[in-house]
């Protein structure tokens, strides 16, 4: 089973890389990699639109986000 990334109320199957970079006056999560298919005909263009125009906005306002990834339990986070 693929794991997944949630963040706020956006859950997609992970990407390939996730990496973690923190120190004493800042903490950083990279997302890289390909959105994977989550359907049996794969993804389709509107759904990796969508993921992708909510991971943007997401980005361009300073919120807070609930953040949890399925591919390690010690990651639960707010972004």
């Amino acid at each position: 089973m693929a794991n997944t990334v949630t963040i706020g109320r956006l859950t997609f199957t992970s990407p390939s890389n996730l990496a973690y970079n923190g120190g004493a006056k800042a903490r950083n999560y990279t997302l890289s990699g390909t959105i994977a298919p989550t359907g049996v005909n794969g993804l389709d263009v509107e759904e990796a639109k969508y993921i992708r125009d909510e991971l943007v906005s997401m980005a361009n306002y300073d919120i807070v986000y609930p953040f949890t990834y399925t591919g390690d339990t010690t990651i639960s986070a707010y972004v």
